[in-house]
């Protein structure tokens, strides 16, 4: 009798050992099929293809623009066109000037310059008696989008100013009965402080109307220690952006010199440009008849 509950006590305990490790961490084939199913297949790796590529920063592109934007710079001929629509409503010719401080007189010529950078023209400003700069140069720099104007002073030393308008040309109406139409603008141009000695800082070109315009000199601390007030001689330059046949065959501005030359009649604005012109006339020719093309 013993001997049969020791068998039965045995079996039971084989019994339970199975059922251990057939329920309590055993698979059944339900539980293999789903554990199958969601282990990745070969097929579902990602390839070399699809993962990430990394490459170098590019810290050249888009540095043109100032605002993060790539802008195409200008070359050759459509460069030379932006300087020169850029100082087209800028003064030319014949102007007095009374100095405000140094009570005294200054006079300025100035003349659209191609003879010093033919591809990047000018305006140069030459005075006869020197108030504070002997000779200056106007034009504008379109990769910086800011006009440079280079001076000489009396002592000698060259200044360089870089700056834009802070009033852009307008038009103005003078009189409620003339009703002549005015261009207005302010030029900003300033340099840096690096030494003591050179007291201009800032300059600041205003024209009130087409025959008068301030120069307005700053020191470091930008006040105005002077003012050179001009008025034009002879005749006004006009405000239109169309001069008809009076354009200067050079500058594209208003012509008032006429020079015959093969029968023809040309304009020039200055006498700067008539130098030009009467240097190589067919020159100029070719150059204005392929800049209205290309203005078609």
């Amino acid at each position: 009798m013993k001997a049969k509950q020791v068998r039965f006590a045995g079996l039971l305990a084989v019994a339970a050992f199975a059922c251990i490790f057939a329920g309590c961490g055993g698979e059944t084939e339900t539980d293999s099929a789903d554990k199958a199913a969601s282990q990745p297949t070969e097929s579902d790796q990602p390839t070399v293809s699809s993962r990430p590529k990394f490459a170098p920063l590019d810290l050249e592109a888009g540095s043109s623009g100032g605002d993060g934007s790539s802008k195409p710079r200008l070359t050759g001929a459509a460069k030379t066109a932006a300087v020169r629509r850029k100082l087209r409503p800028l003064m030319r010719g014949q102007w007095n000037g009374t100095i405000s401080q140094k009570a005294g007189v200054e006079k300025v010529n100035w003349i659209y310059d191609v003879k010093t950078d033919e591809a990047h023209p000018g305006l140069k400003m030459t005075t006869k008696t020197g108030g504070y700069l002997k000779e200056g140069r106007l034009t504008y720099l379109p990769d910086e989008e800011k006009f440079q104007f280079t001076v000489t002073e009396n002592g000698g030393a060259e200044l360089v100013f870089l700056g834009e308008y802070s009033e852009e040309p307008h038009d103005v109406v003078d009189g409620v009965e003339t009703k002549i139409v005015q261009r207005a603008f302010k030029l900003e141009l300033k340099r840096e402080a690096d030494e003591p000695k050179h007291k201009l800082v800032k300059v600041v070109f205003n024209q009130l109307r087409n025959r008068r315009y301030l120069l307005e000199l700053y020191d470091k601390r930008d006040r105005r220690f002077d003012t050179i007030n001009t008025m034009m001689e002879g005749e006004s330059f006009g405000v239109s952006e169309d001069y008809g046949e009076k354009e200067c065959i050079i500058s594209q501005g208003l012509g008032t010199i006429s020079i015959p030359y093969k029968g023809k009649t040309y304009w020039v604005c200055c006498s700067g440009c008539k130098a030009e012109f009467d240097a190589d006339p067919d020159k100029w020719i070719a150059k204005y008849a392929a800049l209205k093309k290309m203005e078609k």
